[in-house]
């Protein structure tokens, strides 16, 4: 998936591996290192009609995604989870515009603004 941002073309990146590693519980740390980078981006959790359920931002996406096993309420809505894709970005004010961008255009049920 391709988005443009502030004219700017940013590629996601599917991470289908980090499915697994989400959905069992205490494997979290042992998620492999080319499976997410520990950089800027926004990430999205997809459900299994490809709808977007979650959309957030992060300065370190893969330590952000590994703190979802600690949160109570992921337990709610993991079991709908398909894949998690990543937009990597420059820096965080990109990550803030698409991400905002993200969250207006498909308005996904797990994000606050739903609840």
């Amino acid at each position: 998936m391709k988005l443009t941002v502030s004219g700017k073309v940013i590629e996601s990146d599917a991470n289908e591996c980090i499915w697994d590693m989400l959905t069992r519980k205490g494997t979290m740390n042992s998620l492999p290192d080319d499976c997410i980078k520990n950089t800027h981006g926004v990430y999205v959790f997809f459900d299994w009609n490809d709808n977007p359920i979650r959309i957030g931002k992060a300065v370190k996406a893969r330590n952000r995604i590994m703190q979802y096993e600690s949160d109570k309420n992921f337990s709610r809505w993991s079991s709908d989870i398909q894949l998690v894709s990543v937009f990597y970005t420059e820096n965080i004010r990109e990550s803030s515009d698409l991400e905002i961008q993200l969250i207006q255009e498909h308005q996904p049920c797990n994000n606050v603004h739903c609840k």
